[in-house]
């Protein structure tokens, strides 16, 4: 007689384990989601374009709105403008939107209420905080910036929103929306997504010669995002091409390459603690005035002498007071580096920006001696190099790196008497100038240069 029970019969009953995360699959114990365990897997991604409207034909249409928002170019814009959205979040846009309408004392809602909670919706309640003047045009400065740059750069994008109302940690806000969704980008988009980024910062050095410290969200995503291009999908810079420009085949090649090793140091620069300088540049105008250029024939009591034309200047700022150099000791080695710098970036100028008749670069000013205070002038006299196309015509006959090698020196291995060190002391001991900033009974501003020597 056996003492074992026998195997129950199979129930008809069939049963399912269904289990829902919202983590990685990979960050699942492997033990979970093995073959005879949960290992059937279904990815459920967010609604694509025709979902999206569909279900704002569904949630819409139990909320009072605007008759408008029935057309089809209404329902078709708000499945393009709400990408990446879940159904939850369409219908908290439309209950939002309603509650905006009711608070205004409107009984329905309209495109205006929908695009005003899309915005909380993704980027917080706005806050009811002034700015001062100054910087609600800075930051106006700001999304403008970004606006124009997708608009320039991103074919497959349009503009949805743009505002400089605070909200949350951001000042402003642009968003722009795919026209047609992609599932790959090329390497052109993702470069114009690049631009579209830094266009803010682009815009606030247009107009201050300085950017904010607003910028700072941007540097980050651009940075992961140009690292993810070059790891993850090896994209690479395009190549110079200044074949419309130049027509003989070697001297074309060599600037090109001149230029594609000055992206190279310009990079390299942006992490070298031993920095002496930071450049800003713009056009002849201070603390947003036109500047006009003017030559004194004299150092005492000579006559002043307008210059015409079209210029860009250039600030070589330390890190110390009023701009001077904050590390190391003055030396004839260092300030000639500071001149081979303004030669660099003049040369750059006159080769390839269009209409500029004379390019200035101040220098910073001399380090007050330990003990002494820091000058109570607001801009005190510093030294200036002013340079017109004339001043430099041989040099711009030739390739640059026949003029400046591109490896920069630094002032203990760049010898005063060296050869590189005795052409910067040719090209700019006569075009050296003391320059000193003025203002007319009128209001209008001047940067009067006298020559030294």
């Amino acid at each position: 007689m056996s003492l074992r029970k026998r195997p129950p019969k199979p129930r008809k009953e069939e049963i399912y384990f269904i289990g829902a995360c919202n983590v990685p699959l990979e960050a699942l114990d492997p033990a979970l989601t093995r073959p005879g365990r949960l290992g059937r897997h279904i990815f459920f991604r967010t609604p694509a374009w025709e979902d999206r409207r569909d279900i704002f034909d569904l949630y819409i249409r139990k909320v009072a709105h605007d008759p408008e928002l029935d057309t089809r170019r209404k329902r078709d814009e708000l499945a393009r403008v709400t990408s990446g959205y879940s159904p939850a979040m369409i219908d908290q846009v439309c209950s939002m939107a309603l509650t905006y309408a009711h608070s205004d004392g409107r009984p329905h809602f309209t495109w205006e209420d929908i695009v005003e909670a899309m915005t909380t919706v993704e980027s917080g309640v706005a806050i009811g905080q002034e700015y001062p003047p100054h910087e609600e045009r800075a930051t106006a400065i700001h999304e403008a910036g970004h606006a124009v740059c997708s608009h320039l750069y991103n074919e497959n994008l349009m503009s949805t929103r743009l505002s400089i109302r605070k909200r949350g940690s951001s000042g402003g806000h642009h968003r722009a929306m795919e026209i047609e969704e992609r599932f790959a980008d090329w390497r052109s988009e993702m470069f114009g997504h690049l631009i579209h980024v830094l266009g803010a910062m682009a815009a606030e050095v247009v107009f201050y010669g300085q950017n904010t410290t607003g910028v700072g969200g941007d540097v980050r995503s651009v940075t992961w995002l140009a690292g993810r291009m070059v790891g993850y999908a090896a994209m690479a810079p395009q190549r110079v091409d200044l074949s419309d420009r130049i027509e003989d085949p070697e001297r074309r090649a060599a600037e090109e390459d001149r230029v594609m090793e000055r992206f190279a140091k310009l990079g390299y620069r942006l992490g070298d603690a031993n920095q002496l300088v930071a450049i800003q540049s713009g056009g002849l105008e201070i603390a947003g005035r036109p500047l006009s250029v003017a030559l004194r024939a004299a150092p005492v009591g000579g006559d002043i002498h307008l210059l015409e034309g079209h210029g860009v200047m250039y600030t070589l700022n330390g890190l110390g007071p009023n701009g001077s150099i904050k590390t190391g000791e003055p030396s004839e080695e260092r300030h000639l580096l500071l001149r081979r710098e303004a030669v660099e970036l003049t040369l750059y100028t006159f080769r390839y920006a269009e209409d500029v008749d004379m390019v200035v670069t101040l220098l910073p000013p001399r380090p007050p001696a330990k003990g002494e205070p820091a000058s109570a002038t607001p801009v005190p006299p510093v030294q200036a190099l002013f340079f017109r196309p004339g001043d430099l015509a041989g040099e711009l006959d030739v390739p640059l790196a026949a003029t400046i090698p591109p490896a920069t020196p630094r002032p203990e291995t760049f010898p005063k008497t060296g050869p590189e060190a005795q052409r910067i002391e040719t090209l700019t001991g006569s075009n050296l100038f003391t320059a000193t900033f003025q203002q007319d009974q009128d209001a209008s501003a001047f940067l009067v240069l006298e020559r030294q020597g």
